[in-house]
């Protein structure tokens, strides 16, 4: 049995093309809306983090310029949000590899998971923490929590989108 979600009306401000595109978006399975949002988002921001990109090899190679915009997202980052002692390299490098092993897809894919993405972060930051064991002057304990994570989260995907979906004008002051 298909699920049914209650859905905007939207007939009039949208335009053809974008009421098909959010159908179709509507319809896919979970796995099809992670990757076309990653890939359109990641597309975007092609020209952040890529002087010559270049759409074939971007259409047959997965990992092309994934180094680059790893960071590049690394840089928009508000590593602030995790506190004095996580936010530092290569504490903060760790923290995401070990909760997420790549963030692009974490921060440019949908937030349907980002509670589960959160638990994960947190997890590795409690391993992390633990791994450290008190250092000179003792740590202080760890301030981040569940709902920080998630903000944390939300916070990072803003940043990113912010470059990402601003005008085309500002595109070419810049």
């Amino acid at each position: 049995m298909k699920k049914i979600f209650a859905q905007a009306d939207l007939s009039g401000w949208l335009s053809l093309d974008e009421e098909r595109l959010l159908n179709l978006y509507r319809a896919a399975n979970e796995a099809d809306r992670h990757e076309w949002l990653y890939r359109i988002t990641r597309r975007r921001l092609a020209n952040m983090f890529a002087e010559d990109f270049d759409d074939e090899r971007d259409g047959t190679d997965a990992s092309y310029l994934q180094w680059d915009l790893e960071q590049w997202l690394r840089e928009v980052c508000p590593r602030e949000l995790l506190g004095e002692i996580l936010c530092e390299d290569p504490l903060f490098t760790s923290l995401v590899s070990t909760a997420w092993g790549a963030a692009a897809r974490v921060v440019l894919g949908p937030s349907a998971r980002d509670g589960q993405r959160a638990d994960e972060l947190f997890n590795a930051a409690v391993r992390l923490w633990d791994m450290l064991g008190d250092a000179p002057g003792r740590r202080p304990p760890l301030k981040l929590d569940r709902k920080a994570a998630i903000g944390f989260l939300e916070a990072w995907r803003e940043a990113a989108l912010a470059f990402a979906f601003r005008p085309e004008d500002e595109d070419q002051k810049s």
